[in-house]
């Protein structure tokens, strides 16, 4: 029979549903500025800035619509910049509120 023991956790949970459509292109920009040239600042800039969208469904084609919060998905460069500013996110102080990072603590104690 195995002795019984009180282990206590620390859980933190994380909602990721639509996450990639949360990052603040902003403040992903001021923080890459950290790691890469200004060359490369710019190369990202045009990239996820400026973003144009259209739905299309059967032979139906919505109108344009102009995004200015989110990355795209589906490449291999988004999954890094997501990573990137979660990463960031996380590494925040908690009363960061200059950056806007979503942060939701809700801290979990043993009874």
């Amino acid at each position: 029979m195995l002795p019984l023991c009180q282990t206590f956790f620390n859980l933190l949970l994380l909602d990721m549903s639509k996450a990639f459509g949360t990052v603040s292109r902003k403040n992903l920009l001021k923080d890459l500025q950290d790691i890469l040239e200004p060359d490369e600042i710019h190369m990202m800039s045009v990239l996820i800035n400026g973003v144009k969208l259209k739905v299309k469904v059967g032979k139906h084609t919505g109108e344009e619509i102009k995004t200015n919060v989110g990355i795209a998905q589906g490449d291999c460069l988004s999954a890094v910049l997501f990573i990137y500013y979660l990463a960031k996110s996380l590494n925040a102080p908690p009363n960061q509120n200059d950056n806007n990072y979503s942060r939701a603590e809700t801290p979990i104690a043993p009874d």
